[in-house]
């Protein structure tokens, strides 16, 4: 099985928190940014495969669309974030939060990712939750992003839709109340919290016992219960 093409943010990354491309049982091609917005890891994979066209069939998984929502929200709420995240926005790709606004472009991209490769076949996921608090504003948000960009993925062909979402929050739902509110409200804290963990899961873990949490280290970056989840279900997507 040649290697999976992993396009995203933070999470495909993998530096803060538990990467789950550990827990993935085939190989993969990680090219993550953290604080990409979904536009960004689009743009960077539709290059990818106009370079490799040709040379086969390849899967693509696309993982991306938390900043759209949680950096403008962390910007409006968080002084420190608005002191010291700007420089997480890309001019280019910046975040779009507006529904209306993001839609046309998530048409477009998707489109020109098909028209990139006639072989490659997309794993488009679902945003994670953002926090664990499921009733937040921003969880409303997320929700209705992911239900328009699941519409829409139907309607591309060589598309499937990974819903990463619904099993972290049902298993958040199993083992919490889903109202815990914490995020960091420093961004200088998720570079403290990746040297604190580095790829360590118990340390990891007694992290994310510290602060009450299910299935991340911060509301954002998983936990090792968060990332075997979220491999769980790429794996049942990408078999199926």
């Amino acid at each position: 099985m040649s290697a999976i093409l992993l396009y995203g943010d933070s999470l495909t990354v993998g530096r803060i928190g538990i990467a789950f491309r550990r827990y993935l049982p085939f190989p993969t091609e990680a090219h993550g940014i953290e604080g990409e917005t979904w536009a960004g890891s689009a743009v960077r994979a539709i290059g990818k495969l106009k370079r490799s066209h040709g040379i086969g069939r390849q899967t693509l998984m696309l993982q991306s669309g938390a900043n759209d929502l949680l950096i403008p929200y962390m910007l409006a709420h968080h002084p420190k974030w608005a002191e010291r995240g700007r420089n997480l926005i890309s001019k280019h790709t910046p975040p779009i939060p507006d529904d209306g606004r993001f839609l046309p472009v998530f048409k477009e991209l998707m489109q020109e990712l098909l028209d990139a490769s006639d072989t490659v076949r997309i794993i488009l996921c679902a945003i994670v939750p953002l926090g664990e608090d499921l009733g937040s504003p921003l969880n409303e948000a997320r929700r209705k992003r992911n239900e328009m960009m699941r519409t829409h993925a139907r309607s591309y062909e060589r598309t499937v839709w990974c819903d990463i979402a619904t099993p972290l929050e049902q298993r958040i739902r199993d083992v919490s109340t889903g109202q815990n509110p914490y995020l960091p409200d420093d961004p200088m804290q998720l570079d403290l919290d990746a040297r604190l963990v580095g790829a360590d899961e118990r340390k990891a873990s007694l992290l994310a016992t510290g602060r009450n949490l299910a299935v991340t280290i911060d509301g954002i970056h998983p936990n090792p219960s968060g990332a075997k989840v979220i491999a769980e279900h790429i794996v049942a997507t990408i078999s199926s």
